[in-house]
């Protein structure tokens, strides 16, 4: 008699524990420019300066982002541009690189719950 509640207990639970999947976060590969041509300039020295500081509104969403622009942008820079020149230095700047998340009206009423439409629309600011 005291098997007959231990069996139907243990099944529930092995049934409960195997409905909990461990997802892995993704994996993304490395955003590389490289196989596109080098730009050279005529300067002996490229310099990449990063002045933005991204602000913790919760429309912007760089944060969020597999990639940052800010990383985007200077992967590119080191991939793309050459120094050939004899003296000078050229600074490629990035001065704002923000991504914002812009919220889009949705239907109403029976046929905005059965209609697919964009939610949100997102806004990228490269300076």
């Amino acid at each position: 008699m005291r098997y007959f509640f231990i069996y139907p207990t243990l099944l529930i639970l092995f049934v409960l524990g195997a409905c909990n999947t461990v997802q892995n976060p993704p994996v993304y590969a490395d955003l590389t420019f490289q196989h596109l041509g080098k730009i050279p300039l005529n300067v002996a020295q490229i310099t990449v300066d990063v002045t933005y500081d991204p602000p913790f509104a919760s429309n912007y969403v760089d944060a969020e982002m597999p990639v940052s622009l800010s990383k985007g942008l200077q992967g590119w820079a080191k991939d793309r541009l050459i120094a050939v020149g004899q003296g000078g230095t050229a600074r490629f700047r990035i001065e704002i690189a923000s991504v914002i998340e812009d919220k889009l009206p949705q239907g109403k009423g029976i046929k905005g719950y059965f209609t697919k439409e964009q939610s949100e629309r997102y806004r990228a600011k490269i300076i």
